[in-house]
């Protein structure tokens, strides 16, 4: 019984969470008139929450603690502070009743094991208002309105915030909200159909939130030039010629599923990926023909070519690719040329041989002998960050370097059939591609487009540690891919992102569009929905995922790319890129996108059409 009334109780403790960060900020910031003052701030807090429901027999008390959070404080247009959006999660396996038995039916009641999160969000919060309401006397109290998600329902609550205290960069507060388990679906037990839980369980959370500016930002703040600028003056992207609908790629997995359980699995993920088309260096998978991926055995069952074969296709193809992308790129930026080229960068995690693309990228192009080359392997997903972050590194070093940054995998030469979940999920999703930048210090050509690259930042979300792996098995790279990640995700890109852009004198208001790398459609939507973000700003991300699918670390330069070509209809736009691969690891880039002029009426060649907003 108390089980339901502790999930209640997170979801309290997640608005209680949300109301501390609209009034943590003191008067110090709230009321500074200096320029500093106008700084972003970024909020960190905890809660500690008691809950309390009430049956036939006797009280259930019972207590929880939220995750770390973190948010960011803004200003809108008018000088109005406000959060653009924070979301808190509440572990249910961090609830607590007294009581072990209890303990675990409540984990039963609430599905911990798909549903291991309790979710509060809030988006767009009036912090001036809640601090002037609850602190107009002794009893000052203040509503704050929010989405509370309770394993697959939500809810819009209202929470009172009252008790406010400020002390130096601290703030403590209360928040009381009363949770109707009925509303989310959460049927009060009874003990003999005599002993009762009541639906109402009463919650009071006290929250510590602290407030802090980020030091960085006096000598960053916007409009001041970062003393080390590199740009990407260029990128180029390539797909293998052969390619097949997802629609196909659906009938022929179904077709090789093992029983209807499998097929009814297969139907369900490839119908909603948000992929129409992928591409793939391998143009025969069935188990017929000569040149044939899959083989059947002497029983009939399909089986994959070994590792070693599968890196052999994976020596050939690169090779062709990674030379043809290099030549293309080199001769897309009007002043580069292969000779002018100091620093080679690769990135790939699908294959492995010596000499690599890196030399030939540098031997039959014609650059000099001497080039610089650098190969970043086995990353996944994000890898494209750390080669850009390198190639901006190595131009802070050296003014007069010219860097081609190349990711090229083909992620298809993995496609196993062993009936996993994961491998289901993986064969639904990924695809082959290559993308490639060329990064330098020197000025963009006046009314040439570019990206200014403006900071990196890493980060990790350990608990995802099993959740994405990369593991080289005896036939093929072997992935462990949960369903969890997207939700993995969600609850902690907030406070990865926040923090990350406040460290850089911005919000999330202050970002026009999203590079998100578009791994899943779960992923994007996940992303999307905890920033509180328009469909435009991540319009592009799911546009390359349904033309290409998942090209790994390349796909995110696919994005960076149309987001820069599009028609924007302003010169300049400030572009944040974040990506996600095993660990769990998220990477994150901030730049500013200078878009070449649009002649009037004149789309560009390959202009992607995006939502509203």
């Amino acid at each position: 019984m108390i089980l339901e009334k502790g999930w209640p109780g997170m979801i309290i403790r997640a608005v209680a969470l949300l109301a501390a960060m609209f009034v943590l900020f003191p008067p110090a910031i709230a009321g500074a008139a200096s320029v500093d003052a106008l700084a972003p701030a970024t909020i960190r807090g905890a809660c500690d929450v008691a809950f309390l429901a009430t049956s036939t027999l006797h009280d259930v008390p019972g207590s929880a603690r939220c995750l770390p959070f973190a948010a960011v404080l803004a200003r809108d247009a008018a000088g109005k502070q406000f959060i653009p959006s924070v979301e808190v999660n509440v572990p249910v396996a961090a609830m607590d009743t007294r009581n072990r038995t209890r303990d675990g039916k409540m984990r039963e009641m609430f599905r911990s094991e798909r549903f291991p999160r309790i979710h509060a969000a809030a988006q767009d919060v009036d912090v001036d208002r809640l601090r002037e309401e609850t602190g107009k006397d002794r009893e000052g109290k203040a509503s704050i309105d929010l989405l509370l998600r309770i394993r697959d329902i939500e809810r819009k609550v209202r929470a009172t915030a009252s008790n406010l205290k400020e002390s130096g960069e601290q703030v403590t507060f209360d928040l009381e909200f009363p949770v109707s388990l009925g509303e989310f679906a959460l049927k009060a037990p009874s003990v003999l159909g005599i002993i009762r839980v009541g639906d109402k369980v009463a919650v009071k959370a006290a929250f510590t939130l602290t407030v802090s500016r980020s030091p960085w930002y006096a000598s960053n703040r916007k409009g001041r030039r970062h003393p080390m600028t590199a740009w990407i003056h260029r990128i180029d992207t390539l797909l293998p010629d052969f390619s097949f609908a997802q629609e196909e790629a659906m009938v022929k997995m179904q077709e090789w599923a093992r029983d209807d359980r499998e097929r009814r699995m297969v139907r369900a993920v490839y119908r909603h990926s948000g992929i129409e088309r992928r591409h793939s260096v391998l143009r025969n998978y069935d188990g017929e023909g000569e040149g044939a991926f899959f083989r059947r055995d002497a029983d009939g069952t399909l089986q994959g070519p070994g590792t070693a074969a599968r890196n052999d296709i994976f020596s050939t193809e690169s090779r062709a690719m990674s030379v043809a992308l290099a030549r293309k790129v080199i001769g897309n930026c009007p002043w580069a040329t292969p000779a002018g080229v100091t620093h080679v960068v690769t990135v790939s995690c699908t294959g492995f041989y010596n000499p690599g693309p890196d030399y030939h990228i540098v031997r039959e192009p014609g650059m000099s002998d001497a080039t610089q080359r650098y190969h970043l392997g086995f990353m996944g997903c994000y890898a494209a960050f750390p080669a850009l972050r390198m190639a901006a590194q190595f131009c802070a070093a050296d003014r007069s370097a010219v860097v081609l940054v190349m990711c090229l995998e083909l992620c298809s030469l993995h496609l196993q059939l062993n009936g996993s979940e994961d491998n289901l999920l993986a064969n639904s999703l990924f695809a082959d591609g290559a993308g490639a930048a060329i990064v330098s210090a020197r000025e963009p050509e006046p009314g040439a487009p570019a990206y200014r690259l403006d900071g990196f930042r890493s980060a990790l979300v350990p608990s995802g540690e099993q959740d994405m792996t990369w593991r080289i098995g005896d036939r093929g790279f072997d992935i462990a891919l949960s369903s969890y990640v997207p939700k993995l995700i969600g609850a902690n890109i907030l406070e990865l992102v926040g923090p990350a852009l406040a460290a850089g004198g911005l919000s999330l208001s202050d970002i026009d569009t999203w590079a998100v790398h578009p791994g899943g459609k779960s992923i994007v939507d996940q992303v999307q929905r905890t920033l509180g973000l328009s469909a435009g700003q991540v319009g592009v991300s799911r546009e390359v995922l349904r033309r290409c699918g998942n090209m790994s670390s390349a796909t995110i330069l696919f994005v960076l790319e149309e987001i820069l070509t599009r028609p924007s209809g302003k010169g300049r736009e400030r572009v944040c890129a974040v990506a996600f691969g095993p660990g769990l690891t998220v990477e994150m880039a901030t730049l500013e996108a200078i878009f070449a002029p649009d002649p009037a009426g004149v789309a560009f060649a390959g202009a992607i059409p995006l939502p509203p907003g």
